[in-house]
């Protein structure tokens, strides 16, 4: 890659925190920045507003809108075609798309899972699967110095958020997919996940003297970019804890990595077997 900035995809763009991912970069002065939402008026304003803030700039960083639903694959899978087409490459995607609402259990009475249910599970963990299986084979062609996924997960994935069950579950499988796909990514490729705690979005503002640690939009941010500014990180979760600090969940899972790949060639071994 030249020396011109990178380019960057942001699922979920035109929320607080996409916007807030977007204007990180713009002070890092990307070459363009590609921010996809499902809300067509949300993500207008949102463009508009990133495009005036990277006007003033002393490098200015091209802003761009796609409406995509990342959970529907050809939705995603052409966004990120129409990004590599128009600017060359992409070198750092953010999964961050996924709905804020609530969606209440009743175990008291045999009941199938609702379509609410499924419908806010699939808003966080099919939105990421799908982001991630359509953006990893293009951040490899990338001739850039650094190609970076990022997941949003949460700090709900280690906690009973009982209130909220289909988050905090969707939460903690996206964590297992960044930490199981890690070994099979391309050369020169990272992936990672950052779980903040409590964030004093508009929605959750109302609610911080109940909350145990809050952070602003802009410290979250601050925390988030520490996957950003370390080339060495790579298949963690980080965990933004109450008090501030960043606590990586990774050595646990590095420590069984050698024998779950023992353990997987002893089951291919054995399939290779019966196959005879």
């Amino acid at each position: 890659m030249s020396s011109r900035g990178p380019t960057v995809f942001i699922t979920g763009g035109a929320g607080h925190i996409g916007r807030a991912i977007a204007r990180e970069w713009i002070t890092r002065h990307a070459q363009a920045i590609v921010i996809s939402d499902i809300d067509q008026q949300s993500l207008d304003a949102a463009v508009s507003e990133l495009t005036e803030a990277a006007a003033s700039s002393s490098t200015p960083t091209r802003i761009k809108g796609i409406k995509a639903d990342a959970s529907v694959w050809s939705e995603i899978n052409d966004a990120l075609e129409q990004t590599v087409a128009e600017f060359g490459s992409v070198e750092y995607v953010f999964a961050n798309a996924g709905a804020v609402k609530n969606v209440s259990i009743d175990l008291s009475e045999p009941s199938e899972p609702s379509e609410e249910w499924y419908s806010l599970f699939n808003s966080h963990f099919k939105t990421t699967l799908n982001t991630i299986h359509a953006a990893i084979p293009r951040l490899a062609k990338s001739n850039g110095p650094d190609k970076l996924l990022v997941v949003t997960s949460s700090a709900s994935s280690f906690s009973r958020f009982s209130f909220n069950p289909p988050y905090g579950i969707a939460k903690t499988a996206i964590n297992q997919i960044v930490l199981n796909y890690t070994e099979l990514l391309p050369a020169g490729v990272r992936m990672t996940a950052f779980a903040p705690n409590w964030v004093l979005t508009p929605q959750i503002a109302p609610l911080a003297p109940l909350l145990a640690g809050p952070k602003t939009i802009e410290e979250t941010i601050k925390a988030f970019f520490s996957h950003v500014d370390d080339p060495t990180t790579n298949g963690i979760v980080t965990v933004h804890e109450p008090e501030g600090g960043l606590h990586n969940v990774e050595p646990y899972y590095v420590n069984r990595s050698d024998s779950s790949i023992k353990m997987a060639h002893i089951i291919e071994g054995i399939r290779k077997q019966q196959q005879q």
